[in-house]
């Protein structure tokens, strides 16, 4: 019959599907091959597999629905209308004709069963490889996000380098266009710079954060003139709409964590003369005993 053989290829479609996405299970088992599923390379293989299984599942979805409504007419029109007709129509169809219009609607009735099953399968095949996509993205994302933070700490790296010996290259430049300027001058100069530049450099979070709070509340003040002038009331509410709050717990300093070392230094320093002091205290006292005793 016709419609077994179309069953019988879209179950070796099905098999075919399975040996190309690998939902056997296997291959979650097995950890040599999580990278494989995982994780993408540079041409987007995966992506693209995966992209290509989802489209061609959604469409074998709507040919089976397709196929599936097509039985249910078959049914319909050109079956149960002469088994539950009039006696009349009956009696027009002879045995032989009863028998195989019989044999035919049980075979439509079990072909929908079966069109059923398959999509319900290729269903199944739709949510896995959807979990795969979206597996793969994720880690993806989080491999991306990972490179970028360590970009960006070797950038930071290479900014701090850069600035350490930034002092250096301007004071250098600056006195060699001018031959009377003394060594001395330079080495004390250069000293005094690379301060300066390194204190702006370690405090900058702390020096924006100071400006900032001094500038918000002034403007605040210019942007509420603005809302109330009629030529620049436009122009304000946009300025207000974009506007930061300025409610939160602002992260604290980590020059604090270094006085805090420093702190605990300075007292440690200072419990030294009390422990040699304690310490002699009681050696002593061990000595006149023992001399006591004796």
């Amino acid at each position: 019959m016709a419609l077994g053989a179309v069953l019988t290829r879209w179950r070796d479609v099905l098999m075919a599907f399975d040996a190309l996405a690998g939902s056997s299970g296997d291959v979650l088992r097995r950890q040599d091959q999580l990278q494989d599923i995982l994780f993408d390379d540079d041409a987007f293989s995966t992506s693209k597999r995966y992209f290509w299984m989802l489209n061609f599942i959604n469409e074998a979805i709507k040919l089976l629905d397709d196929s599936m409504q097509q039985c249910s007419h078959y049914r319909k029109w050109f079956v149960t209308p002469y088994q539950n007709g009039s006696r009349t129509r009956r009696e027009y169809w002879d045995c032989k004709s009863q028998e195989v219009l019989s044999r035919a609607g049980k075979q439509v009735e079990e072909a929908c069963e079966e069109f059923k099953l398959l999509r319900q399968e290729f269903q199944e095949r739709l949510d896995r490889i959807t979990v795969l996509r979206d597996g793969l993205f994720n880690a993806s994302a989080v491999m991306e996000s990972r490179a970028s933070t360590q970009l960006g700490e070797n950038v930071k790296l290479l900014t701090f380098v850069s600035i350490f010996f930034l002092p250096l290259g301007l004071c250098v430049a600056i006195w060699s266009i001018n031959e009377n300027y003394s060594r001395a001058n330079l080495i004390l100069v250069t000293a005094i710079v690379a301060a300066a530049t390194y204190a702006v450099t370690f405090n900058l979070n702390n020096l924006v954060g100071g400006l900032r709070g001094v500038l918000a509340p002034r403007r605040r003040a210019l942007l509420e003139q603005m809302e109330r002038d009629p030529e620049w009331r436009t122009l304000g509410l946009r300025f207000k709409a974009f506007q930061r709050s300025e409610t939160g717990t602002r992260r604290p300093s980590e020059w604090l964590i270094v006085l805090f070392w420093a702190r605990q230094i300075v007292v440690g320093l200072r419990a030294l003369p009390r422990k040699a002091w304690s310490r002699r205290e009681m050696t002593g006292t061990g000595t006149g005993g023992a001399v006591q005793e004796a």
